[in-house]
């Protein structure tokens, strides 16, 4: 879980799911969620990490879960085309830290 060890050392707490990593199909992936009332979606900053964001969106939403991914838009920006994938950022964040 290169994802969530990236995370980790950014200092997210709290609880991380990988809907690749959890070995659950999409809707079973979702249907864990349905007690919670607002969770941050983070995906990766690829084409493929877009789409699966807005469908975790839309289907959250559906489920009247707040779903932030408000995040993870700031966090693509910053990025720009430099890195595609979260496993990627921690090592990103710190390469721009040593170089200011």
């Amino acid at each position: 879980m290169n994802d969530l060890r990236s995370l980790r050392s950014l200092g997210v707490e709290g609880e991380i799911f990988c809907v690749k990593g959890s070995g659950a199909g999409f809707h079973d992936f979702i249907n864990r969620f349905r007690k919670e009332k607002e969770l941050i979606v983070m995906t990766d900053f690829d084409n493929e990490g877009r789409e699966l964001s807005r469908t975790l969106t839309r289907e959250l939403c559906h489920m009247r879960i707040k779903a932030d991914s408000s995040i993870r838009s700031q966090m693509e920006g910053l990025v720009k085309s430099e890195i595609k994938g979260v496993e990627e950022l921690a090592g990103y964040i710190e390469k721009v830290k040593t170089a200011s």
